[in-house]
């Protein structure tokens, strides 16, 4: 520890901290572990802070200080994995990428259940330079406990569909040279994911230095996406057509569904709950109506077409073209 440092409040306290960074650190940090809301909000903010400061020539106890507020923060972030906090963010990118595919309709509020997956592994940068991991469902983050000996630098490469990133790296963690150092919720750019990968590549990248991974941790969704059901999508309409949605579409886990409809402008169309109902006038022949069904955290899209009797449907007969789209942040 440099001489005047002590162990005080607040990075501010430090002299050997530059002032504006810590002033910086302290403000953010104070917002940060009001909540874990807030913790979840700032996490990564603050953790480009520590970054900064790991680049100064503050002492190693400063620097080990930040280290815990930071794993403090991340821990508040993590606390808040239960439904309550979790259903309103998929049910926001739920919509959010229905809004960015069809024209507004109706929708509803619908939880899913979330697992949180920790693992225990034995993964060595001595023993290989890669390892294969499999994960039991899409991973909203990788995150992970492990050992440095203390010697060298090394870093830890996780791939997910085929995107290399960053998830352990021996620079940024506060310890003295020489001496191991047990790790604990390590995610450098693996704190956020954005994948539909169920398994991974770990690759470690050392130059002196021995990584053990011990535990993966991870949250992922054991909800099952909307199913198309039904034979065709095809529908012969003659001034007024009605169909019930939840005659079309089901939900593996049992989960009311919500739907939103977004018809061509020839339409005439009202949806109530599940009740489909589209009104054409004379000298209609063909139109589409784009349906998706939610559970509030996936949902499934379909295109069904509408037709008069005097119209001859010819290659577009067929079974549904139907995408489901699972919610991965997650």
């Amino acid at each position: 520890m440099r001489k005047g440092d002590a162990l005080r409040s607040g990075l501010s306290s430090y002299r050997s901290v530059p002032r504006r960074l810590a002033s910086q650190f302290d403000s953010l940090y104070s917002k940060a572990i009001s909540s874990p809301s807030a913790a979840k909000k700032h996490y990564l903010a603050l953790l480009a802070f520590y970054k900064r400061l790991l680049k100064t020539e503050s002492s190693s106890a400063v620097k080990h200080y930040a280290y815990l507020k930071i794993q403090k923060v991340y821990r508040s972030a993590q606390s808040e994995t239960s439904v309550t906090f979790l259903a309103p963010l998929a049910f926001i990118l739920a919509v959010v990428l229905i809004t960015l595919l069809l024209r507004p309709g109706i929708t509803g509020l619908l939880g899913f259940q979330t697992q949180f997956v920790s693992e225990e592994i034995s993964l060595s940068s001595s023993s290989s330079s890669t390892w294969d991991l499999d994960l039991q469902g899409v991973p909203d983050s990788l995150v992970f406990d492990g050992t440095w000996n203390g010697k060298g630098i090394g870093q830890v490469y996780v791939t997910l569909d085929g995107r290399r990133v960053l998830a352990v790296d021996t620079t940024l963690l506060p310890t003295l040279p020489g001496e191991p150092y047990h790790f604990k919720r390590i995610c450098v750019d693996t704190c956020s994911l954005q994948t539909q990968a169920i398994s991974a590549q770990i690759e470690f990248d050392t130059q002196g230095a021995e990584i053990v991974l011990e535990k993966v941790s991870y949250l992922v969704s054991s909800n099952k996406p909307p199913e198309w059901t039904a034979l065709t999508n095809t529908y012969v309409i003659d001034g007024t057509f009605q169909i019930d949605l939840d005659e079309l579409f089901a939900d593996p886990d049992g989960d009311t569904l919500n739907y939103i409809v977004t018809p061509e402008e020839d339409l005439d169309v009202s949806l109530e709950e599940s009740i489909l109902t589209a009104t054409v006038s004379s000298g209609f022949m063909i139109s589409t109506i784009a349906v998706a069904a939610t559970d509030g955290a996936a949902l499934a899209k379909t295109i069904l077409v509408l037709h008069s009797p005097e119209y001859d449907l010819g290659e577009l007969k067929g079974p549904a073209v139907v995408e489901a789209v699972q919610d991965s942040n997650r």
